[in-house]
């Protein structure tokens, strides 16, 4: 028992080295045992290949002579669909005289003599679409005379058959094997007549092939190897095979394509089978041998039993000699560690093996020196950041600064000359996914470097709040004026931002000052000038020089205007609402000069009309979700983003009032609605009997019906006659005639068109799926 605690606690690759010692004799023993495995591995593959070859040259065979039994039955096809008397036979609607018969008798003859021509052919006849006839070398019938009584098939109806077979286009098409009445099993063979005739066959060449022929040299094969052989057609389609069933597994069709003769896969019952196939180039098809895997390694798993036993006798010989040399390496490592241990004043950490204990300790000094280097040079940009917000804020007494605390605090300028930037991120969530925290300091960091790498030593960066970074800018003794130094900082930042980083700005740009002293004043012209951009708009430059020459405006909206807009607004019209605002906000903003104080009051005495307005109206739900219209129109960053949200109020005012007022056009709507149900058994129900009803136009009356309901008349007529109908399929004594006349039609033709079109399908189909469910709901009740 101790041992073994012993062995778990030194195998524990987190406590000890004795795993890895152990690991490696291991590998080294191992490395015998896993040649063997490839080399059984290579030994079975090569066995799987030969055995697949040898069922692929016994397919060649099957191909061969399934090819040569197809082309006999092709070149039978040839003859017939080039017989001269076919086409004109093809071409007749009726036999009448004793010509047209003669012919049709002389035609007979030639398929007798085409009978030869293959023993493998079961039978063989020609359909005629025009006068659905069916002609065999012997006799002359109809389609259904001679599928019920003389050659059809046990499991398809004759509808299938005629749809399948008789009907549609046939390019040498060969159907799978299927049984005949007489229990004889054939393949059949459809081609449409004339050749080469796509859109519209004028009849079919029907060629029956005995499956008992072509089966019998399939289970020659099938007895040497105890698998099965499958025969697949152009679509993949089961043709003929020797196993028990008719079925192949879709994920095995989908392989027979990867360009190898062979493959192996697992079927439903978990048996693993090797599949051999090839592809014949006369004809497409495609020929399968599926075999157990376990006949093909039938000596190899003999060989592999006898393996697997003495590799684990060699196993557990080799788990013992390996543990007890790599515990005899083991024990000088153990002492090192324990010489270490001694000699710290902290002790192990037993997470951790032997090796990461020793470069643990040699690393130890050198890693904690770096470390406390690391923790100073970390500090330096915090106390300069500090600095520089403290003192564009004026909390630093600029005159006590010296030359030596600057360097201490890696902080330099050109000149005594300042100017301050300040960037306000106005649209950053093309750039952010989410706007966190985290993502907003990512923004703040990618402007402070950009401006810091366009401005170089002369500037600095400050984050001051959220969304706003500022630059100090020194600026050089040579430039006279700011205009020749910042509007290419200015250019490239917002150039940077915009393509780079998807992300816009607002600068404002103060005055130049000069002296230390002076920076906070530049700092609260750079404040002022940002104000406005409620004016400017957002993504502007604005310089606070620009807007020392501005005066002092008021707004325009006497009481005229706002009693014109509230009109417009009482009435629903917010088409004539909006061209009123647009008005007013042209002659405030564009032509005259407003201050931001005076733009939000302009946007103020708006809110205030629409106040009045709604007040009228009594509660209703708030708009866009805030409690507050007018706090959400002042949370507009700009005076244009203010003007959006003012219109959006008075829509979503305009609409309200339109919806609550009443409709004249809904009743006669209505009206028309109960007149078309109460009338739905009339026949000649349509778009003029129920304008002549109400004495209106009929053009109109369909442009009134299709506005109200997005629907035509004759659309809503068909759609109420098929909700009728589907009430009356419920009573299974109604006949689809009678049901056809009691919801307006002539008959059962009209109301299957019209009612598949509407349910997608025909009303017998829907009357066997209520029956359907009827019997369901029966059983689950018991």
């Amino acid at each position: 028992m101790n041992f073994w605690k012993r062995f778990i606690r030194r195998a524990n690759p987190r406590r000890s080295a004795f795993l890895t010692l152990l690991s490696s004799y291991i590998a080294i023993f191992l490395l015998p045992v896993m040649i063997g495995a490839v080399v059984y591995d290579k030994v079975e593959g090569i066995m799987v290949e030969n055995a697949s070859r040898s069922n692929k040259a016994m397919l060649e065979q099957v191909r061969l002579a399934v090819d040569s039994r197809v082309s006999e039955v092709e070149k039978l096809a040839i003859q017939i669909s080039l017989n001269p008397k076919l086409q004109w036979l093809l071409d007749s609607k009726e036999y009448g005289d004793s010509q047209e018969l003669y012919k049709f008798i002389e035609f007979m003859k030639d398929l007798a003599r085409y009978g030869t021509v293959s023993s493998s052919i079961n039978n063989f006849y020609v359909y005629f679409a025009n006068t659905d006839t069916v002609l065999t070398p012997s006799m002359r019938t109809n389609s259904r005379m001679y599928y019920n009584e003389i050659s059809g098939y046990k499991d398809v109806s004759y509808d299938a058959y005629r749809e399948q077979v008789l009907e549609g286009y046939h390019l040498r098409s060969v159907l799978p094997s299927a049984a005949l009445r007489n229990d004889a099993r054939v393949v059949t063979y459809a081609q449409s007549l004339p050749l080469g005739e796509r859109t519209a066959p004028k009849g079919t060449l029907i060629i029956l092939v005995d499956e008992k022929q072509i089966r019998d040299s399939l289970e020659q094969i099938e007895s040497v190897n105890s698998g099965s052989i499958y025969i697949l057609n152009e679509d993949r389609e089961i043709v003929m095979t020797t196993a028990a069933d008719d079925e192949l597994s879709g994920r095995l069709k989908s392989r027979l394509n990867t360009g190898r003769d062979y493959l192996s896969y697992v079927n439903d019952a978990g048996q693993e089978m090797v599949v051999t196939y090839t592809f014949s180039a006369d004809n497409g098809w495609t020929y399968v041998s599926v075999v157990p895997k376990h006949i093909v390694l039938a000596k190899v798993m003999t060989v592999k039993s006898w393996a697997v036993s003495l590799v684990l006798v060699c196993l557990l010989g080799g788990a013992v000699a390996s543990y007890s040399m790599a515990y005899k390496n083991y024990r000088p490592i153990r002492e090192v560690v324990n010489a270490l241990v001694q000699g710290r004043s902290m002790p192990r950490d037993r997470s951790s093996n032997e090796y990461d204990f020793i470069k643990q300790s040699i690393a130890s000094s050198i890693a904690e020196e770096r470390r406390l280097q690391r923790t100073i040079s970390k500090q330096a940009p915090v106390i300069q950041a500090d600095f520089l917000s403290r003192l564009v804020r004026g909390h630093v007494d600029a005159s006590s600064v010296t030359d030596e605390d600057l360097r201490f605090m890696g902080v330099s300028f050109l000149s005594d000359r300042f100017c301050i930037v300040l960037v306000d991120v106005d649209d950053g969530k093309r750039f952010m996914r989410e706007d966190s925290e985290k993502e907003w300091a990512l923004v703040r960091f990618v402007i402070g470097n950009l401006g810091g790498e366009l401005l170089g030593e002369a500037g600095h960066s400050i984050e001051m709040e959220r969304n706003r970074v500022l630059f100090l800018i020194s600026l050089p003794e040579r430039e006279p004026e700011p205009s020749a130094y910042l509007p290419d900082f200015v250019r490239q930042l917002r150039e940077l931002l915009d393509g780079r980083f998807l992300t816009q700005v607002t600068l404002a740009i103060s005055r130049v000052h000069r002296g230390l002293g002076k920076i906070a004043e530049g700092y609260g012209e750079a404040i002022l000038a940002l104000d406005y951009k409620l004016i400017k708009g957002h993504h502007s430059v604005i310089y606070y020089d620009d807007l020392a020459e501005l005066e002092p405006g008021y707004y325009h909206y006497p009481t005229a205007v706002e009693a014109q807009l509230m009109n417009y607004a009482k009435s629903g019209d917010f088409e004539n609402a909006e061209t009123a605002l647009n008005q007013i906000y042209e002659v405030n903003f564009h032509a005259g000069g407003l201050t931001p104080e005076m733009g939000k009051c302009l946007f103020f005495d708006l809110v205030s009309t629409y106040f009045k307005l709604a007040a009228t109206l009594g509660p209703a739900e708030t708009p866009f979700g805030d409690p507050d219209p007018a706090k959400w129109v002042a949370g507009g960053a700009t005076a244009e983003e203010m003007f959006r949200r003012t219109k959006a109020l008075f829509r979503q005012l305009c609409e309200r009032i339109d919806s609550e007022r009443p409709r004249p056009g809904d009743q006669l709507y209505q009206r028309i609605q109960r007149y078309v149900e109460a009338h739905v058994p009339d026949g000649n129900l349509g778009l003029n009997a129920i304008a002549d009803h109400f004495g209106m136009n009929p053009a109109y009356l369909s442009s009134f019906f299709k506005k109200h309901s997005g629907e035509n008349v004759s659309d809503y007529i068909a759609r109420v006659r098929v909700s009728e109908s589907k009430r009356l399929l419920r009573d299974t004594d109604w006949t689809l005639a009678d049901i056809a006349e009691k919801v307006g039609y002539a008959g059962s033709v009209g109301l299957i068109r019209v009612f598949k079109k509407i349910e997608g399908i025909t009303p017998g189909q829907y009357r066997a799926n209520l029956e359907n469910e009827e019997r369901i709901t029966v059983l689950k009740n018991r």
